[in-house]
C-alpha cells in the first residue's frame, strides 16, 4: 500500500466516527495493524515491537480502562486478551485471510462502544509523565525534563487534558483534607453508633496507611517536580492519625481483630519518624543499587575502599538535596526537620564506617583516605545541623548530642601507633633470628661478602628499619613530632638490644694470645705474688693457668684465629649499624613531612 493510500485509509477511519458509535482511540490502532505490513519496517524485530505497542493500547483502552466496565466472562474480551498474550512471543498474522486478524477486528469493534477514550487518555498521560524519570534510578528525573514536559503539553488538546486535570492529584488531597476536618467534628459526637465507628476506623486506617507508606519513603515517591505534593499528603496522614487516636475508641469495637493499631504521636514525633525512616531507606538504596564506584581515576580497583569513598560523596549530595528540597516543606510540621535528616545521614554512614574499620585491621594508606573523607563529611553534616537548629530553644544541643563523633583523628592516631608497634615487632623478629643464627658456638658470624664484611642479620635489621621509616612518611597524614619520637624510641630500643647481643658474643680467651709456660715460678713464688699486685691486666694468673690448662695438648692459636676473625666481623657490623643509624636519625629529624605542633598558651 502506498503512503497516500494508507493516509486515505486512516482519514476514512477517523471520519467514520462522526456518529460516535466507536472510539477513534480504539479503532486507530486496529487500522494501523491492518494496513502497515512487516515489509515497511527495517527488520522483523522492529515490526514485532511496534505491533505489541498497538495491541497494548487496545488492551489498555478496551480491557483495563473502559468507560463502561466489562464482565470478565465477555467472549470478545477473552479473545482480545488471548491475542495480546499470543503476540508476546511472536507477531500475529495481520493478513486479510487471517483468522487471528478477523477475531481481533470483531473483538475491537464489539468492545469499542464501552469506551469514550477519556480513561485511556488519562492513562496515556500518566505513562508520559512517568517517562520523565530515569529508568535506572526512579528517584531521578532526566536532564531533558523541561523539554519533555513541553512536548507533553502539546498532547493535552488531543488527549482532552488541561492544567486543572493535570493538577488534580494535589487538589483531591486538599479536598480530602477538608472532608476529614468535617469528619473529625462528627467523630466527637457522643452518640456514635457502633457501625459508624467500625466504618470510620476502617476508612481512616486505610487512608492513613496508604499516606504513610509514601511518606515513610518520600525520597522514592517525591521528586523535584512533585515534592510539593507532600504539603497535601502530610496533613492528610496526620489528621487521619489524630482522629484515630483521639476519637475512635478501640474499646467500642472501632478496630476489629487484625486491623492496624495506630499509636497516637505528636505531630513532631510522627514527622520525625517519617524523616528518619525515609533517610535510612534512601541511604540503603545507595548501597544496594550497585552503582558505587570501586575504581580510582586511573582505573585501579579499590574494592571496599573505593565504594566507601563514593558512598561518602553520595551521602553528602543526598543530605544537600534533603536540605534544599524536602526540609523547607517538612519544617512546617517539625522545626528541626533538616537537623533530624542530617543526623540520620551521619548515623548511617557512621555504622558503615565502623564495620569497615573492624574488618580492615591495621592502618593502611587507603584506610587513611576513607577516614579523612569521613572527617570531611562529618564537618559538612555538623555545619548543616548547626544551621538547621540555630532557632531552637536549646540551640540545637539535643539534636547535636545524637551525633556520635567519628573521632577520625583519634582513630588515625591510635591506628598509627599500632602500626609503629607492628613494625617494631617485625624488627624484633629479625633480632631474634640473629640470636639463633649469629652465634659464636655455631660459627655463623660470617660476612655478607668480601666487599661487605659485616653480618647479614645487621643488613636485614637495617633494611627493615629503613623500610619502616620510608613507609612511615608515606602515610598521607600530618606526621607530628611525638609520632616521630614514638618510632625513634622503638627503633632505638631495637638497636640497643642488637648491639648488646653483638658485644656479648665470644669469650676473652678466644682473642688473647696464649702465654708461654713459666719455668721457674709457681703459684706460691714471690714473683707470682708481685705480678698479682703490679699487673694492670684484668686477666688473673689463675685465668692464665686455666687458659693454659684448657689448651693442654692443643696447638697455640695464631694471631688471626677464627675467633679473631669473628671479632672483626662483629666490629664491622657495629660500624655498619652506626653509619646507618646516623642516616635514619637525619631522615627522622629533617623530613619535610613533619608537621610542627603549635603550642597555645
Amino acid at each position: 500500500m502506498t503512503h497516500q493510500a494508507r493516509r486515505n485509509s486512516l482519514m476514512r477511519t477517523l471520519v467514520g466516527q462522526v456518529h460516535g458509535t466507536a472510539s477513534g482511540d480504539a479503532i486507530l490502532p486496529l487500522e494501523l495493524l491492518r494496513h502497515l505490513k512487516p515489509s515497511e519496517f527495517n527488520h522483523g524485530h522492529e515490526y514485532h515491537l511496534w505491533q505489541r505497542r498497538q495491541l497494548k493500547i487496545l488492551e489498555a483502552g478496551l480491557l483495563q480502562h473502559p468507560s463502561v466496565p466489562i464482565d470478565k466472562s465477555n467472549t470478545f474480551a477473552i479473545h482480545l486478551l488471548e491475542i495480546v498474550l499470543a503476540s508476546e512471543t511472536k507477531p500475529i498474522d495481520t493478513g486479510k485471510n487471517s483468522d487471528t486478524m478477523r477475531a481481533l477486528c470483531n473483538s475491537v469493534v464489539s468492545l469499542s462502544w464501552r469506551t469514550d477514550g477519556f480513561p485511556l487518555n488519562v492513562h496515556l498521560h500518566i505513562a508520559l509523565l512517568q517517562s520523565i524519570f530515569d529508568f535506572r534510578d526512579e528517584t531521578l528525573v532526566l536532564d531533558e525534563v523541561d523539554e519533555l514536559l513541553e512536548l507533553m503539553k502539546k498532547t493535552w488538546s488531543t488527549l482532552g487534558i488541561n492544567r486543572p486535570i493535570h493538577n488534580m492529584s494535589p487538589d483531591l488531597l486538599c479536598a480530602a483534607h477538608t472532608i476529614l476536618a468535617e469528619l473529625a467534628n462528627d467523630a466527637k459526637k457522643p452518640d456514635r453508633e457502633a457501625i459508624y465507628v467500625r466504618m470510620l476506623a476502617s476508612v481512616l486506617a486505610s487512608m492513613q496507611g496508604r499516606a504513610e507508606k509514601r511518606l515513610l519513603r518520600y525520597h522514592d515517591n517525591f521528586h523535584r517536580g512533585t515534592v510539593g505534593q507532600i504539603e497535601n499528603l502530610l496533613p492528610l496522614a496526620l489528621l487521619a492519625l489524630k482522629i484515630l487516636g483521639e476519637y475512635v475508641s478501640i474499646t467500642e469495637g472501632g478496630l476489629e481483630r487484625g486491623a492496624t493499631k495506630v499509636v497516637m504521636d505528636s505531630t513532631g514525633d510522627r514527622v520525625d519518624h517519617y524523616i528518619r525512616s525515609s533517610v535510612k531507606n534512601a541511604f540503603t538504596n545507595i548501597i544496594e543499587s550497585g552503582n558505587l564506584r570501586t575504581e580510582d581515576s586511573d582505573g585501579n580497583d579499590l574494592g571496599e575502599t573505593g565504594a566507601l569513598l563514593q558512598l561518602a560523596k553520595e551521602a553528602e549530595d543526598l543530605a544537600l538535596r534533603e536540605r534544599e528540597c524536602f526540609s523547607p516543606i517538612l519544617k512546617r510540621w517539625h522545626s528541626i526537620a533538616a537537623g533530624v535528616a542530617t543526623v540520620t545521614f551521619h548515623q548511617c554512614y557512621g555504622a558503615v564506617l565502623k564495620q569497615y574499620l573492624a574488618e580492615t585491621g591495621t592502618l593502611k594508606n587507603h584506610t587513611v583516605d576513607v577516614l579523612q573523607r569521613a572527617g570531611n563529611l562529618e564537618k559538612v553534616l555538623v555545619q548543616m545541623v548547626v544551621e538547621a537548629s540555630a532557632e531552637c530553644d536549646d540551640g540545637g544541643k539535643g539534636i547535636v548530642r545524637e551525633m556520635i563523633p567519628y573521632e577520625v583523628d583519634s582513630i588515625i592516631l591510635r591506628q598509627l601507633r599500632l602500626w609503629i608497634q607492628e613494625k617494631i615487632n617485625k624488627g624484633k623478629e629479625c633480632y631474634l633470628r640473629a640470636k639463633e643464627s649469629e652465634n659464636l658456638y655455631l660459627h655463623t658470624w660470617n660476612p655478607k661478602s668480601k666487599s661487605e664484611p659485616y653480618a647479614q642479620s645487621a643488613v636485614e635489621l637495617m633494611r627493615n628499619a629503613k623500610d619502616t621509616v620510608d613507609d612511615f612518611f608515606e602515610i598521607p597524614i600530618g606526621i607530628t613530632d611525638d609520632l616521630v619520637h614514638d618510632l625513634a624510641d622503638g627503633l632505638q630500643q631495637l638497636f640497643r638490644e642488637y648491639t648488646t647481643f653483638v658485644a656479648s658474643c665470644g669469650a676473652r680467651h678466644s682473642y688473647l694470645p696464649t702465654l708461654p709456660p713459666l719455668k721457674r715460678c709457681n703459684s706460691d713464688s714471690k714473683f707470682s705474688k708481685l705480678w698479682k699486685k703490679a699487673s694492670p691486666c684484668t686477666v688473673a694468673v689463675e685465668d692464665v693457668q686455666q687458659i693454659n690448662g684448657s689448651n693442654e695438648g692443643h696447638h697455640p692459636r695464631p694471631s688471626t684465629s677464627r675467633g679473631t676473625q669473628r671479632l672483626h666481623i662483629r666490629l664491622n657490623t657495629l660500624h655498619y649499624l652506626v653509619s646507618y643509624i646516623h642516616s635514619l636519625d637525619k631522615t627522622l629529624s629533617l623530613s619535610p613531612k613533619i608537621v610542627p605542633v603549635l603550642l597555645t598558651l
